[in-house]
């Protein structure tokens, strides 16, 4: 009689506490974006740069601070990314596959615990319609993210870009950064 009272309490309570924990993770809004691509060439270093791109994320905030990440997706177009000049861009967008593939694409793949400013983010990383996934290592400043990793353009499936009948190469290691603060 003890023990059939207990279940039906535990089934009669299971729903509050069910909704109790998915009301913690709730939408983070994004505040500010910035995703850059640094590489080498034969010529000079170079970077792209996109400053104003897609995250839906869920979470949990606590005082101005994020405490977890639940789900996150960033979506960034293509021809967001410039370096300043439009020949490069040019190659770019053509190297990236981009008519095909509009968007570079980063699905979280588990929950993020932020822990002494630091966070380990897994997800699937999507370019030039190659997915592979990553494992990304960020410092976490109050409500901000910032995060480096190093990567090859070919493990996408990208031809590093030549120029001038290819003359200028450029280097197979690329490093993706990226910020992003939430509020």
């Amino acid at each position: 009689m003890k023990y059939s009272l207990l279940i039906l309490l535990f089934f009669l309570c299971a729903p509050f506490i069910v909704t109790s924990h998915a009301q913690s993770a709730k939408s983070l809004q994004v505040t500010q974006t910035k995703a850059s691509v640094l590489g080498t060439s034969t010529l000079h270093d170079w970077e792209c740069v996109s400053e104003k791109f897609d995250i839906k994320a869920t979470g949990s905030m606590e005082s101005g601070q994020v405490k977890t990440v639940e789900s996150l997706t960033a979506t960034i177009p293509v021809k967001s990314l410039k370096s300043g000049k439009s020949g490069m861009d040019d190659n770019t967008y053509k190297a990236l596959k981009e008519s095909k593939n509009p968007n570079i694409i980063f699905e979280l793949t588990s929950p993020v615990e932020v822990s002494n400013g630091q966070a380990e983010i897994s997800g699937n990383l999507t370019i030039a319609g190659k997915t592979q996934p990553v494992k990304i290592s960020s410092k976490v400043n109050g409500n901000t993210f910032a995060g480096s990793f190093v990567t090859k353009m070919t493990e996408f499936g990208v031809d590093p870009p030549k120029a001038m009948m290819g003359t200028i190469k450029t280097g197979d290691d690329i490093t993706l950064q990226f910020e992003v603060t939430f509020k």
